[in-house]
This record gives C-alpha cells, structure tokens and sequence, in this order.
C-alpha cells in the first residue's frame, strides 16, 4: 500500500506541476493579445486556445479522480474502505472433489428406474450406504422389491456379487465357505458367498441365530477366520440384508449386537397406487430390460475417500451427540444408541450431502437420517404403547437446533 501510496502522489504532483505550465503558456499568449490590439484574429484564436486548455486541465482532473478514487489530495470525498470483492468466496471448509457424485448418483437412479417403480428414497438409502462404506439392512413385508432394488443397485457396479439365503438349516460353511484336503494333500479353501464386493443376505432373520452370529466379524472387521488362517475381504465389501416383520411366521428378532452392525434398517413400505401401476407396466417389459454398468470398483472406493472430505460443523455435531444422548434417557427406552450409531450418523450424514451435491451436512440430514440410523439400535419397553419410530420423533421435536452453536 506504502508503494501505491508514493505512485500516486507523485502523479498528483505530475498533475500541479503540469497545470503551472499551461498557466505560463495562457499568461504569455494573453500578453501578446494585449500588444497586438490590431490583430483580432490572433486575439480570438488566444481565447480558443486558453477555452480548449482549460477543458483539458477539467478533463485531466476528472480522470486523475477515477483513476485514484482512495485518493484525499485536493478532492472533496472521504477516503474508501478495502472491501472483499464479490466474486471472491472463503474455500476455508470448501473441499474439492474429484467425482461428481451427484452426476454419478442420478445416472445410477436411472437405470434402477427401468426395473423399480418408485422407492426412490429407498434407493438413495441404500446407495448412501454403499459410499459411506456400511451395510443396510432392509424390512418390509414380503414381496415389496426388497431383493429386486438389491440387486439392481449390484448391477450398476462392475463388482462381484454374491447372495446368502437365509434357511432354518443355513450353516456356518455356507456363508464363509470351508477347508479341504486336495488330492496332493495340500489344504485348501473353499470362499464362500461372503467373498464378493456386494453381499445379498436375503431373509436374514429366517436363519438360525447360531448361524447368523459368524457374520459378525465380517460385517465389522471385513475379515473371515477359518481354522489358523484370517482372510481378508475383498475392497469394497458392502452386505445388503432383507428380513421380513417379526409377525411373519419363522422369523426370529436379529441379535442387537448383529443388528448394530448395520448402518442404516431402511423400512420398505408397500407402493402407492401409481407405482404399482408403473410397476405392472415394467413388468411386462422386464425381459428386454438391461440395466448398465455406470460405475466400477475404483469409482466406489473413491467415492468412499471423497465422503470423509465432507465438512461436519460444529453445531451438527453436538446436535448429533444430542439425539444420540436423549435415546438413552428416555423413559420409554431400555437400551438406548450406543456411539457406533453417532458414527454412523457421522458417515451418513457426510455421504447424503454429498449424493445431494453439498460440501456440508446440515440439521436436515440429521433429522432424515434419525429413523434409518436409531430405529434398529434401540430397545423400547414393551408396556410403554409408544413404537420406536415415535419415540424417534419426539425426540427430534424437543431438540431444538436454533439453540445450537
């Protein structure tokens, strides 16, 4: 600013400087009107000149102003204040993607939409989990596309694919796979269904809780114990469980701490009149229906990189800790959110923002996200007439986050 400063006063000096010198010149040709009385048209001429200089040393003025409007030297206005320039944006909690995941995002719904009528919050859901790096798992009575918007959602990946059905004699070997002793002697093993990038345990609370305990340690560590030896799981490794209401006959309430192991319970609800009518029209469409690949493997695992770069501000934060906090003194609750369902709040919340095409998680997502991350991790009293889902929304209505910062 020093230097400006200096540069511009010099100029303004250029300035005065220059006028003393057309003042000379308009005093000598004025003196020389005066001698020479008998020539008017030199007289005339003067004056045309002194007219022209004057307008000059005006327009000369004018321009030393606009072109120096901080400037207080000889000029009647108040010096003005530095102002950041509209254009310019604070990229302080701004990350940079290198994917369009909203792009990606609206393209993959696409091609779901030629086989799956509606259930577009469904699908969101469920492709939040997938780049949020967890499993989801999805309840609804029989027949609602729960296996359908699966493996429509497997087809968009160029990614493995297995499926895991859930059977009252489902058995341990049937999921991780086995050893053997190969006619060289040699051990060997078997992978099961398990080892793919995207998982369909279908009608997981028909199988029997012996069983369905062996999956505990994949869906959290992404690793398989067999006998001495542990196998990792492939990169991605997303499973994606269906289970039917606990009134259908041959079901069995999930462990909680199973049950824990799942990002997201999607609740999948019957259609609406107009889906099922789009739905028969699909149908009778659906053997010439090709669902494309729109991503791979890599693209995943990008994306899931990209999610951790989403902001979390403060206030949504503590007003996560909050809902998480009241679920365990409720009185309606027996177990209440343990911190693995913050954290899941935590990747969610960061991996929607991010499908919506924001750089940061609101109150809003928390609040989509409430039922989807709590209604599976919570225990309510059986004599409290009051359901999960309920106990839920009050508690998002008595936290208000006007008070939050």
């Amino acid at each position: 600013m020093d230097d400006t400063n200096d540069t511009i006063l010099t100029s303004v000096t250029s300035t005065d400087n220059n006028d003393e010198v057309d003042d000379d010149l308009i005093a000598t040709k004025d003196n020389q009107t005066t001698e020479s009385e008998d020539k008017g048209e030199n007289k005339k001429d003067a004056e045309s000149d002194k007219n022209s200089q004057s307008s000059s040393e005006d327009k000369s003025s004018k321009q030393n102003e606009s072109a120096n409007p901080n400037i207080n030297i000889k000029l009647n206005r108040s010096p003005l204040k530095m102002v950041k320039p509209a254009n310019i944006t604070d990229n302080k909690n701004k990350a940079t993607f290198d994917l369009d995941v909203k792009s990606i995002y609206d393209r993959i719904e696409t091609e779901i939409k030629k086989r799956i009528a509606g259930k577009l919050d469904v699908i969101k859901l469920m492709f939040v989990a997938m780049i949020a790096n967890g499993h989801v798992l999805l309840e609804g009575a029989p027949g609602v596309a729960k296996t359908t918007m699966t493996k429509a959602l497997a087809e968009t990946v160029q990614a493995s694919f297995g499926r895991i059905q859930g059977t009252p004699d489902l058995m341990f070997k049937d999921i991780v796979g086995y050893t053997y002793v190969d006619d060289n002697n040699q051990l060997q093993v078997k992978k099961g269904p398990i080892f793919s990038n995207i998982l369909l345990i279908d009608e997981l609370n028909r199988a029997p809780p012996r069983t369905t305990t062996s999956l505990l340690e994949s869906l959290e560590e992404r690793q398989v114990t067999m006998g001495d030896s542990t196998i990792p799981l492939p990169k991605p490794f997303i499973a994606m469980a269906t289970q039917n209401p606990l009134n259908v006959e041959g079901t069995t309430p999930l462990p909680k701490v199973l049950a824990d192991r799942f990002l997201m319970r999607i609740a999948v609800d019957y259609p609406s009149m107009e889906e099922e009518q789009q739905m028969l029209r699909l149908k009778q469409s659906e053997e010439k229906t090709t669902i494309n690949k729109v991503i791979s493997i890599k693209d995943v695992l990008e994306m899931q990189e990209i999610v951790k770069k989403v902001v979390l501000p403060e206030p949504v934060l503590k007003y996560i800790t909050e809902i998480v906090g009241a679920t365990r003194t409720d009185i309606h609750v027996v177990m209440g959110g343990s911190p693995r369902s913050e954290i899941s709040f935590m990747q969610c919340g960061k991996a929607l923002a991010l499908i919506e095409g924001r750089n940061e998680v609101t109150f809003d997502d928390i609040k989509y996200l409430a039922k989807p991350v709590l209604s599976h991790r919570i225990t309510v009293r059986s004599t409290g007439a009051v359901g999960v889902n309920g106990i839920i929304d009050g508690i998002i209505a008595n936290i208000p986050t006007d008070d939050i910062k």
